[in-house]
């Protein structure tokens, strides 16, 4: 409930804020001298952008001053007339981050890689589960066969002949309706010898067709360092007849039990961690973490990469306000001068003077505001979403004043020793070749190791009962009684011994993995030498920068108070001129310009070193949190690895840190 109420008072106070921010633009800007005019080249920023981030009064000034300079530029020299009806986008350092990582597409192509990587790690460590094969069938035939018989012996008959040989009947017509009648009859005799003839005839199963099922359970094994086992219990159904009518035992079950184990013999080709599965097991793992350190990497670039244009992008925009600060001084002075000359106090030619320096100010705020639009679109090229193209905008940076202030002492040890050993531990680029170079090194172990001679171990082993004349009553029977009582028992061993003579394929992979192992190690050492270099380069930019930073911060008190004194000076009637008022204004100018670029110059280094360390992820993640809780659950996050993973979140799903 407290958090509803929290988030109702927010939003009032944001609406609030938004509505004095649209009406609060034109009352600032007739504040100024009315030589300029007030019509709006960028449109207000709409409330929306103001739901992340709350600015404070400083910051509502200075986009005021903003909207004021980009009107000044369209209404004096129309040279920004193209910029009219453009959108002013505020962007914290944090969205900018958020929006670079949701923009990139090779991140999310190393965020596939990642997740490829895993499941080829899961497809490795499956080929270790058991696996198991259930087969059911039946099967029936029916078989006809065409064969011999057997032999006929026929008698020769041959007809009598004389007067005995026809018997003669009597009748009264040769026709009997419309058919010939018989007449008489005569006798065969049988004649000496025999006429033989073979018949063939189609016979099939004497006691019908033949019907069997059977079962089948296996379960295949492949066992670490090399070994395979597969252990198989089979169950068939046939019935055995014994006679013709088909009466049988009514026991046609019978089962077999087979077991087979391979494996290679110790110090021999594929036995041990030199195994092809295992090696493949070890290598997916690699890939798996190397996935995840190049994920990293991309992360930690691109961060880096938006944080530089981002703090270009701040830089430009404070410089833009320092040279209408400055433009406004010298225009203020040139109208103090004018009514001078006008009281004759003055010289026209000190007017003259004044108009030139007036006009080389309004340049030079013209450069930065084109510097401004230069580092806005920089900076939209990394954020610019898909669909979301960031058209007719001009992105200003807002919620970064504290980020420019020193770091605490803690965060900022610069002994250069634990900096770079703990780079070296933390860079997800030397993980990368610590992953290479282990995954090459094992490469070159395996090739050698395939290279010795295959011993091998067979062994077969059955326990079964044919159930060709007397079986089981049921599958289950048979299954089990058969372990102690099987009709039939085999067992084989065989032991194989293999060498290859003048294998110049094999030798060849040898060299050509201990070729790459060795290309390996001197990648390593580059990448150790760059990180170690980036390191140095940040910590001595951060030094030089800090050292500037200093020199500049004097230089600009001293600018200021010299320009205080001239201004009392001249206010009491002294021999100061305004001429040498705006000179020392401009020399104010320039030290402000110093004092900046040393401060950008620390703030940039700063997050080179953090970059270098590897630590920009995190830093960035830190950035958006709203209380001590959650900066230690980021840090957690950072410890346990989970925070590539709770950056993966806020890529696919829109989340936020």
């Amino acid at each position: 409930m407290s958090g509803l109420i929290l988030r109702g008072v927010r939003s009032t106070a944001l609406l609030g804020l938004g509505l004095c921010w649209v009406v609060m633009l034109p009352a600032a800007s007739r504040a100024e001298p009315a030589t300029e005019k007030t019509e709006a080249v960028l449109e207000p920023i709409p409330l929306t952008d103001f739901l992340d981030f709350v600015p404070t009064a400083q910051e509502r000034r200075r986009y005021r001053t903003l909207q004021r300079s980009f009107n000044n530029a369209n209404n004096a020299q129309g040279a920004w007339r193209s910029m009219r009806g453009w959108k002013g986008v505020l962007i914290t350092p944090r969205q900018a981050y958020i929006r670079a990582l949701r923009k990139n597409l090779s991140l999310r192509i190393a965020g596939l890689d990642a997740d490829k990587a895993r499941l080829a790690l899961q497809q490795a460590e499956a080929v270790f589960d058991p696996t198991f094969v259930v087969s059911v069938g039946r099967t029936e035939s029916v078989t006809y066969e065409r064969r011999r018989s057997g032999t006929v012996y026929l008698r020769n008959l041959q007809p009598l002949t004389g007067s005995n040989s026809v018997l003669t009947i009597p009748i009264t017509s040769s026709v009997v309706d419309g058919y010939p009648k018989m007449t008489h009859m005569g006798y065969l005799q049988q004649s000496s010898g025999y006429t033989t003839r073979s018949y063939r005839v189609h016979s099939g199963e004497a006691n019908g067709p033949l019907e069997t099922r059977s079962v089948t359970v296996a379960i295949r094994q492949q066992l670490p360092w090399g070994p395979q086992l597969s252990l198989t219990q089979s169950a068939s159904m046939k019935e055995t007849y014994y006679d013709s009518r088909r009466n049988a035992f009514q026991r046609p079950w019978g089962a077999a039990l087979a077991l087979n184990l391979w494996m290679p013999l110790p110090y021999m080709k594929g036995f041990g961690r030199m195994a092809t599965q295992d090696v493949a097991l070890r290598q997916a793992e690699i890939n798996r973490a190397r996935g995840d350190a190049q994920l990293d990497a991309f992360i930690n670039g691109i961060l880096a990469q938006v944080d530089s244009a981002y703090w270009d992008s701040a830089e430009a925009f404070l410089r833009l306000l320092a040279a209408v600060d400055n433009r406004y001084s010298a225009q203020v002075r040139y109208g103090h001068l004018a009514r001078m000359v006008a009281e004759q106090q003055a010289r026209n030619y000190d007017r003259q003077q004044m108009a030139v320096e007036l006009k080389q100010r309004q340049i030079q705020e013209e450069e930065a505001r084109q510097a401004l639009a230069t580092a806005s679109l920089k900076l939209g090229v990394l954020i610019e979403e898909q669909g979301n193209a960031l058209e007719q905008t001009l992105i200003l940076p807002i919620g970064f004043d504290h980020l420019l202030k020193s770091p605490p002492m803690e965060r900022l040890e610069l002994d250069l020793e634990p900096l770079t050993k703990q780079a070296l531990a933390q860079r997800p680029e030397m993980k990368m070749a610590d992953f290479h170079l282990k995954a090459d090194t094992l490469e070159h172990r395996y090739r050698k190791h395939q290279s010795r001679p295959d011993l091998s171990l067979s062994a077969d082993f059955s326990h079964s009962q044919d159930n060709s004349t007397y079986g089981y009553r049921s599958m289950t029977q048979a299954m089990s009684v058969n372990l102690t009582e099987p009709d039939t028992q085999a067992m084989s061993t065989t032991v194989n011994f293999k060498r290859v003579l003048g294998h110049r394929a094999a030798e060849g992979q040898v060299t050509l993995a201990g070729i790459n192992l060795e290309g390996r190690k001197l990648d390593r050492d580059a990448v150790s030498h760059s990180i170690v270099r980036e390191v140095y380069d940040a910590v001595s930019g951060l030094l030089s920068s800090q050292q500037r930073e200093e020199a500049a911060q004097t230089a600009l008190h001293l600018a200021n108070d010299t320009l205080s004194h001239a201004k009392r000076i001249a206010e009491n009637k002294g021999s100061i001129s305004e001429w040498e008022l705006i000179v020392k204004s401009q020399d104010v100018h320039q030290a402000k310009l110093a004092h900046l670029t040393a401060q950008m110059d620390r703030r940039r280094a700063y997050s080179k070193l953090l970059a270098a360390r590897g630590l920009l992820t995190q830093e960035a993640a830190l950035q958006g949190t709203v209380n001590a809780f959650d900066q230690y659950r980021i840090r957690l996050l950072g410890k346990s690895r989970g925070a590539p993973r709770f950056l993966d979140k806020i890529i696919h799903h829109h989340e936020y840190w």
